[in-house]
């Protein structure tokens, strides 16, 4: 995972330097360079200090549930899930507040661009929902009509 937050930096560097004067292009895959001044889609642009915030309370409070996730010892996907969600929100949170944004690089369509944290973050939080689906699919049906009763009675 350390690998990939360092080929994600190398990536937004490259951007800038090669991508900006001349984009690649692999079929429907652009790789360019934008400064992304707000979150997804350029939500919040015009609020960069709350944006900046927002994104800090995000990132600590997602390491913070991502320690507790580890030491109890929940299940593998619920613990690789929050990690990668973290490092990639972290990744992007280190850029925005050196620069004051975040670069993205890599467009499957030629408007929507995004980074390799973008994807940690994405993909991370997929497999939290997942590890949940799973985690309660694997429930007894009786210890969830247990809890419900549970619920009812009080």
């Amino acid at each position: 995972m350390t690998l990939l937050c360092f080929l994600d930096h190398y990536l937004r560097l490259k951007a800038k330097s090669d991508w900006r004067k001349k984009p690649l292009t692999f079929g429907k895959m652009k790789l360019g360079y934008v400064e992304n001044y707000g979150a997804f889609k350029g939500l919040m642009k015009n609020h960069p200090k709350k944006l900046l915030k927002y994104q800090f309370i995000f990132v600590v409070c997602s390491l913070l549930y991502t320690t507790y996730v580890i030491a109890a010892r929940k299940k593998s996907l619920i613990q690789i899930g929050w990690l990668l969600a973290s490092l990639g929100g972290l990744n992007n949170l280190w850029e925005r507040a050196l620069k004051g944004y975040v670069t993205d690089y890599v467009s499957l369509n030629g408007k929507l661009y995004f980074n390799i944290a973008d994807i940690f973050v994405f993909a991370g939080a997929s497999m939290v929902f997942l590890g949940q689906v799973f985690d309660l699919a694997s429930k007894p049906k009786t210890d969830i009509a247990i809890t419900v009763k549970e619920k009812e009675n009080e």
